[in-house]
């Protein structure tokens, strides 16, 4: 599904990043949200509490709810083997 084809009021599933500065820890959570009103680069979307949060199109195709064209899917890279990558020395 494409950015223009996703429907207002579709539930949709978002992998965010909760932060624990007492414990030092950072943790992915998945909340699920209600698309709300599009714009032509973003769209805003609800929760169950009712709280409104903006998401641009790169937060969509990042968790999967959307698709680029095939002609942008292809220009995706290959990840490389973790033994050509740098170390953290």
């Amino acid at each position: 599904m494409t950015y223009e084809q996703l429907p207002i009021g579709k539930k949709i599933k978002i992998r965010e990043r909760e932060t624990n500065l007492a414990a030092n820890r950072v943790r992915a959570t998945i909340k699920q949200y209600t698309v709300a009103e599009k714009y032509p680069h973003m769209c805003i979307v609800k929760d169950a509490q009712g709280s409104r949060r903006g998401l641009s199109m790169g937060d969509l195709i990042m968790n999967g709810v959307i698709k680029q064209k095939p002609e942008l899917e292809a220009l995706k890279t290959v990840p490389r083997p973790r033994t050509f990558r740098k170390r953290g020395r």
